[in-house]
């Protein structure tokens, strides 16, 4: 939402919890307008977001060990992962999520501030 709120666009991400279709959104529709950030950092993200988003396609498994409905059946099929492997992947996910965060808050602090010189 931040995104669009920079380009002035009155719109916002769907409510749903799939991954891969909000990277989506942001990689393609908001940030190319803003800033050019790599190709192959881009497609790395979006491959890390694409492999987690195939695990856990509605983003429940991770949260609910078990599904919510009256017949509980467990929600994630993998019986083992690599914790130490997840971890170094997440964080760098992170780091760069938070970092066009940042790059986005900057962006609009800019904008208002040339919006209040102006006026």
């Amino acid at each position: 939402m931040k995104g669009y709120q920079f380009l002035g666009e009155k719109k916002d991400f769907k409510d749903e919890h799939s991954l891969i279709k909000l990277w989506n959104t942001y990689s393609y529709e908001i940030l190319p307008k803003i800033e050019q950030v790599e190709v192959v950092i881009l497609n790395n993200v979006g491959r890390i977001i694409s492999q987690f988003n195939t695990e856990d396609p509605n983003s429940m498994c991770f949260r609910y060990p078990v599904t919510r409905g009256p017949i509980r059946n467990e929600s994630l099929s993998r019986e083992t992962i690599d914790l130490n492997n997840f971890i170094t992947v997440i964080e760098k996910v992170s780091e760069f999520l938070d970092w066009q965060w940042d790059m986005l808050d900057h962006y609009q602090n800019t904008q208002n501030d040339m919006r209040t010189d102006v006026y």
